[in-house]
């Protein structure tokens, strides 16, 4: 605690790595996301897994309106991530909470982009002053959070599900599933 005051100054100055592992490629930017807006390029993103939500206006409204009356985590922020070309490449969905730990709602990404989208997550908690990111991992996102250094640990919340739906069992065992904290009962906890 004495300490926390110098180690603050200290990862102030230091900044995030201009270039390396995790930092955004050049040009890629962020800028605010209308969600409600964009439910059907949302919904296309997404369409190459087996098994995902599939978003209308009014749902996604009701839960963004949930979300954004849970404001004990932080301040909630809305990110589409484009590249150079202005080309959407994903977006973000997070509680960003300056000198604390900022709590990753949801990430979508085009097929390919993953590792863009999260770079873009990482500068913009860092430049608004988070000290970590907490979220759910997909295993298919394991080797780009790997090669940004992000720390991994089996904490949970767990998901248990049953199906008699053959192919329902056989896409969540294969991993071709996206579930983010947005589709599950996390948000319903605090």
């Amino acid at each position: 605690l004495l300490a926390r005051p110098a180690a603050t100054l200290a990862d102030a100055s230091a900044g995030p790595p201009a270039r390396g592992p995790g930092a955004p490629a050049p040009g890629d930017h962020v800028e605010p996301f209308d969600i409600i807006g964009s439910v059907a390029w949302m919904n296309a993103v997404l369409a190459h897994h087996a098994l995902r939500p599939l978003y209308d206006a009014e749902g996604l409204a009701l839960l963004l309106g949930e979300l954004e009356r849970k404001q004990e985590l932080g301040v909630l922020q809305r990110l589409r991530v484009r590249d150079a070309h202005d080309r959407s490449l994903g977006w973000i969905l997070y509680y960003l909470n300056p000198g604390g730990t900022s709590h990753v709602v949801q990430v979508g990404a085009r097929r390919g982009e993953f590792a863009r989208v999260l770079a873009q997550l990482i500068a913009h908690a860092w430049a608004g002053g988070a000290v970590a990111l907490e979220g759910r991992v997909d295993p298919h996102d394991v080797g780009a959070l790997a090669r940004a250094e992000c720390s991994f640990s089996h904490d949970g919340p767990w998901v248990c599900g049953w199906t008699r739906d053959a192919a329902v069992r056989d896409a969540v065992l294969r991993g071709d599933i996206y579930l983010s904290r947005l589709e599950c009962e996390w948000w319903t906890n605090f």
